[in-house]
């Protein structure tokens, strides 16, 4: 966390602040995010409820609960999800919408990664091999 840069806490040329957000830039798997976005992520997913409601050999489908404020709490999720080894191509979507879907791991299996808007209440995983 950057707090105070150019002299409050954190002492930082403008030089150094750009070449770390060219960083930042190049490497889009590090989120970087304002900290009240961040706050709200970390109570949003403490809180959440998540749970399969059935699975076979060619989709997942998950339910969400999201108990908190809406109007407060208004940050997407991101599901991590292992799904069968053989699946190739995956999609997925939220509440009958696309959603951003992207592997991140096929070491042991296959690892997924979904970006889920706030307040969806349904994914569905689909996969082929």
């Amino acid at each position: 966390m950057l707090h105070g840069v150019g002299g409050d806490w954190l002492s930082i040329t403008p030089e150094a602040l750009d070449q770390l957000t060219s960083f930042f830039d190049a490497h889009g798997e590090i989120w970087t995010a304002p900290f009240g976005d961040v706050l709200r992520y970390v109570e949003e997913r403490k809180a959440a409820a998540i749970r399969v409601d059935a699975s076979n050999n060619a989709s997942v489908n998950v339910a969400l609960g999201w108990p908190m404020d809406q109007k407060i709490y208004d940050v997407p999720l991101t599901l991590k999800v292992e799904v069968p080894a053989n699946w190739k191509d995956v999609t997925a979507s939220g509440d009958g919408k696309a959603l951003s879907t992207r592997v991140v791991d096929r070491t042991t299996g296959t690892v997924i990664l979904v970006d889920v808007p706030a307040q969806t209440a349904s994914i569905k995983i689909s996969g082929s091999s």
